[in-house]
């Protein structure tokens, strides 16, 4: 099934277009008013890191349990190898983390090189010391977080580590237009738009649904919502990534066919 359509999205979930609209405009005047410099698109990444060149390996991490069967702390029983035993010590790798994934990276002894972020997960002043210590953050703006984005800006000290993204077709120009819709699957797309040789799925579990209430209706009929939606996205991504030639590794409960 191919990826919704952003009238699809939002007729589905109810969104008010106007303010996504309006988001990138007012973030714009943030970035004027606080003079902060923007990274110049995902390129700036490689460069800064790699010389320019593509890494051997890009690890996309998310916040799914799955990625606990690779920590050492699990029993033998149940315990994967070690994430490190998916990774030659002498490659080139470039760790892309979905939001709250953070958890899970840190759990791996994986250091992050990006974080993709609507800030709904890790907290703000966390975020502003990624940036200090070199790490980017990826991150995307809509109708429902301009507050919380325009709290970041303000908050941060750290200049051409901040990349904005927005599901506009047309964004600002401070914005890349950069199809998705949750953290995971925008940080598979950009994987699949740095990676080199291969790419490693770690803890994007995409088949897991939301628990259910006590009364065995859905916690969250939204986030189910949003879940399908962004397993079409993550789908699209992924065959793409095949398509050119990128090998996938998928160590998350998330099946696909291309």
């Amino acid at each position: 099934m191919k990826p919704p359509d952003y009238l699809e999205i939002i007729n589905t979930l109810k969104l008010d277009p106007l303010r996504d609209k309006a988001a990138p405009h007012i973030i714009e005047q943030a970035l004027i008013s606080n003079l902060r410099k923007l990274a110049n698109g995902f390129m700036d990444i490689l460069n800064s890191k790699f010389g320019g060149e593509r890494p051997q390996t890009v690890a996309v991490v998310g916040p799914g349990p799955s990625a606990l069967r690779y920590a050492h702390f699990s029993k033998p029983s149940k315990r994967k190898h070690s994430i490190m035993d998916e990774i030659n010590e002498h490659e080139d790798l470039l760790v892309i983390v979905a939001d709250s994934g953070i958890r899970n990276a840190r759990l791996l002894g994986l250091e992050p090189d990006v974080i993709v972020t609507d800030l709904d997960g890790v907290g703000l002043t966390e975020l502003a010391s990624m940036l200090k210590r070199g790490i980017y953050v990826a991150l995307h703006i809509h109708g429902d977080n301009i507050d919380a984005v325009r709290s970041f800006i303000n908050l941060s000290g750290e200049d051409g580590k901040i990349i904005l993204t927005s599901q506009l077709r047309k964004a600002d120009r401070f914005a890349i237009s950069l199809r998705g819709f949750t953290d995971g699957d925008r940080a598979i797309g950009i994987g699949c738009v740095l990676s080199g040789e291969r790419m490693l799925l770690i803890g994007m579990d995409f088949d897991i649904q939301p628990v259910p209430n006590k009364l065995g209706f859905p916690s969250d009929i939204f986030s189910r919502a949003k879940l399908s939606i962004a397993k079409r996205f993550a789908r699209e991504s992924i065959c793409a990534c095949e398509n050119k030639g990128v090998i996938i590794r998928n160590l998350s409960y998330f099946n696909y066919s291309c």
